[in-house]
């Protein structure tokens, strides 16, 4: 009976590492896969984001609307010329005024883009939005840079682009964060389509 009891643990312990490798090959080889589909997964959302929300926001626009309570003729308001009659403060990162743009009086609507000076055009888009014209209103890469920023708690780096801004700007600037990334998606897409 010694014998036999020998026998079989013998074989337990020579079958026992290979059935262990065995198990956990099949573990590595399933979680590969499954990382494997979730960057795909990613790959794809990160590639189509802009088609999905457009396909999503061409059909359910009105419901949308109708549920983040979005003032239709918000965009309207880029007519009125009293709109336009504030004041413009360029502040430090720390809210300090350095300067000025213009006082109330001096304010003017810019009927074309050409009168607007090229300088000035550079360092809003060089402070605000470096990758305006690579982008149709969302940046991606800003928005998983501020992701990832926040998750290693870096800092509150935001990712708002200027057609963002204007959309926050237009829809009185307030709500919850989740709430105001949809309505100026929404916004967003009226303003270009208006624009």
């Amino acid at each position: 009976m010694e014998k036999v009891d020998r026998n079989k643990l013998k074989h337990v312990a020579l079958t026992l590492p290979g059935a262990l490798v065995c198990w956990l090959g099949r573990l590595a080889r399933r979680f590969f896969v499954t990382i494997g589909v979730l960057v795909a997964l990613a790959v794809l959302g990160y590639v189509e984001l802009e088609s999905i929300v457009e396909a999503i926001d061409s059909r359910y626009w009105r419901e949308i609307d109708e549920h983040l309570g979005i003032d239709k003729n918000a965009i309207s308001r880029l007519h009125d010329p009293a709109y336009f009659a504030r004041e413009s403060e360029l502040v430090t990162e720390d809210l300090k005024t350095v300067a000025c743009i213009s006082s109330p009086e001096h304010r003017i609507l810019v009927n074309d883009v050409a009168d607007i000076p090229p300088l000035f055009t550079s360092a809003i888009l060089a402070s605000e939005d470096k990758n305006f014209f690579k982008h149709e209103g969302v940046d991606k890469a800003a928005i998983l840079r501020a992701l990832a920023k926040r998750l290693l708690l870096e800092s509150r780096s935001g990712a708002s682009t200027l057609t963002m801004q204007i959309a926050k700007h237009l829809r009185g600037g307030n709500g919850s964060s989740l709430d105001r990334d949809r309505k100026d998606r929404r916004h967003r897409h009226g303003a270009s389509d208006r624009a």
